[in-house]
């Protein structure tokens, strides 16, 4: 298991250090927008998976900057794609920086793709059970930067088979609760008191029409006895059965505490690259223990500070997990119109911020509808929610209340997800939101023929669908839809089946054999496209010698016939019309020539 990195940061005392910011010349910065997505390989399996991440400018007059990648996880390398001498592009392997790209500002806030197509390469050697990250980050000489600037991280995982998962819902049952406390079970968790945990009330989890608010505070603590992590309510109160909770295990997470002196403190402040001297940066934050008051985020130039809502001192060493995205999706921004406008609102990245609640339906009673593509239905997927109280900066706007998520009826709020008050009061228009939820992150392959599954072993991964790709590989003919992994065979001239499945080499055979419906009246599975088939029988399993019987446009024919005492009769069925099918294998698996008079 890997370790988190604690970061004791010094608050209510002076801040010394310069902010950090992933700057190179003529003051550029750039970051990268959204969140990169989870990949996951499995051990023994060597394979291959290119990404190309959306990245964001912050600069008008141009500049550039070297965009570098790197792994953390044994058996996993970064190809280098960029500068690559002799035109041959090595690859790096883990610890190691690998040149991806260069990316070159344009406008202001300006969303893109530097087409950096960084190719992960998993050599199949690490075992099952191995995790760690892939690391984004920038560099430039010219003005002095000669260490790498981390502008994003993804998560990676080894399994031996489906992964566990890593964005779920879990429910307090009287097998998981004890006092004021849900037990979680988890193989990233188990005796890992080092995990990264991220933790919503979700009031109807998993869609339910019926749910509960929880007007008290939470958050996670690891019990040393039991080697388990918890979900605990802070005020005491006992943890009832039916309660829903959100979770997300992130190894790419970061710790941030209170020291240990004085007794207490105002804020705790995030100093970090991607948060320093950035109001448009989304942090979600889970408390780790502590005291029972709400807690939100706020944007005191040039950092951003974790604070008790309420006004509320930080005790001493309280820790926090801490989520840090640099720019992601904006809606109803007071000032300079929607940012969600921008390129990025057709990304599917799960990560954004939800300024007010001004326009149509967008808050109601006490809840704020997430007007997000992304928070729209699907009530299996899960999200975090931190309050925001200066989102891009603006003037604070402090709603000291708990917070939960529910997901609504298509009737009564649109289907969508929505942010609601635990006390069931009036949502106000200016309260503000950092939600995040899961990016789909799937491995991409190149589908042309549109069928469902796309070739060759290496995918494009994305948090959004992209055009012209699909998430399974494997296809064996990917100029034709109807030829696919586990393609049934229709009526259209063709061997529909894949090389090595059942019915490869044969022509529009029927798949499945007749069976009768009832003494007389024999049956077989229709064909797509099939207006008339052909039945033969015989007294020979061999079908000689053998006879046709009438042809039918249907699926079933009675056969009245009986046979003899002693005998029995074997059928077989093939489509005549509009093309005439094979009539299947025999017994060694050649296939069936018949001649009947």
């Amino acid at each position: 298991m890997r370790a988190r990195t604690a970061a004791a940061i010094l608050v209510g005392l002076a801040l010394t250090a310069a902010p950090a910011r992933a700057t190179c010349d003529f003051g550029f910065t750039i970051y990268i927008a959204g969140q990169l997505p989870d990949f996951t390989f499995t051990s023994g399996v060597p394979q291959t998976v290119r990404f190309d991440p959306w990245y964001v400018s912050f600069q008008t007059n141009g500049g550039s900057c070297g965009i570098f990648a790197r792994s953390t996880v044994p058996g996993v390398s970064i190809q280098q794609t960029y500068g690559c001498p002799g035109g041959a592009c090595p690859v790096v392997p883990p610890g190691q920086w690998a040149a991806v790209g260069d990316a070159y500002a344009g406008l202001y806030l300006q969303v893109s793709h530097k087409s950096t197509d960084i190719p992960i390469l998993f050599d199949g050697t690490a075992p099952a059970g191995t995790y760690g990250t892939i690391e984004i980050g920038v560099r430039d000489n010219d003005v002095g930067i000669e260490r790498h600037m981390i502008i994003g991280t993804a998560n990676v995982y080894i399994e031996s088979a489906a992964p566990p998962v890593t964005w779920y819902g879990v429910s307090a049952t009287t097998a998981n609760i004890s006092e004021d406390r849900l037990v979680l079970d988890h193989p990233y968790l188990d005796a890992n008191p080092g995990a990264n945990i991220f933790l919503s009330h979700i009031r109807n989890l998993g869609g339910s029409l019926f749910g509960s608010s929880w007007n008290h505070p939470i958050a996670v603590e690891y019990d040393w006895a039991l080697e388990r992590w918890a979900i605990r309510n802070m005020d005491g109160t006992a943890m009832p059965t039916g309660l829903g909770f959100g979770v997300r295990v992130d190894p790419a997470g970061l710790l941030y505490c209170a020291p240990f002196f004085p007794s207490s403190f105002t804020e705790v402040a995030v100093l970090h690259p991607l948060a320093d001297q950035n109001p448009y940066a989304t942090i979600l934050v889970t408390p780790i223990g502590g005291s029972p008051n709400p807690v939100s985020v706020r944007y005191d130039p040039p950092y951003w500070r974790i604070v008790h809502t309420d006004g509320a001192a930080i005790p001493a060493s309280t820790c926090f997990n801490v989520k840090v995205f640099a720019f992601t999706q904006y809606l109803d921004d007071p000032v300079s119109g929607d940012l969600s406008g921008y390129s990025n609102v057709t990304a599917d990245w799960g990560t954004g911020v939800d300024a007010g609640g001004s326009g149509t339906g967008h808050t109601s009673g006490s809840a704020r509808v997430l007007q997000f593509d992304w928070a729209l239905e699907n009530p299996f997927q899960q999200m975090m929610v931190t309050y925001n109280q200066t989102p891009m900066g603006f003037a604070p706007y402090v709603d000291a209340r708990y917070f939960g998520l529910s997901v609504p009826g298509r009737t009564t709020l649109g289907g969508r997800w929505a942010v609601y008050h635990e006390d069931g009061s009036s949502m106000p228009l200016s309260a503000r939101f950092n939600v995040w939820a899961p990016c789909a992150g799937s491995a991409w392959y190149p589908d042309a023929d549109g069928d469902g599954y796309g070739v060759g072993g290496v995918g494009q991964a994305s948090c959004a669908p992209l055009s012209g790709y699909a998430t399974r590989s494997g296809d064996c003919d990917d100029a034709n839809a109807t030829r696919y992994p586990g393609s049934p065979e229709i009526n259209d001239g063709q061997d529909n089946q894949c090389p090595g499945e059942p019915g490869d080499g044969q022509i529009d055979e029927i798949t499945g054999g007749p069976y009768f419906y009832d003494a007389a009246t024999l049956c077989w599975p229709a064909q797509s496209g099939a207006t008339l088939y052909q039945v033969a029988r015989s007294s020979h399993g061999s079908f000689s010698p053998c006879s046709y019987l009438s042809s039918t446009s249907g699926s079933c024919l009675v056969d009245t016939d009986v046979p003899s005492a002693g005998r029995a009769y074997f059928y077989l069925v093939r489509p005549e019309s509009p093309w005439t099918g094979s009539w299947g294998t025999n017994s060694v698996g050649q296939e069936r020539l018949l001649s009947c008079p």
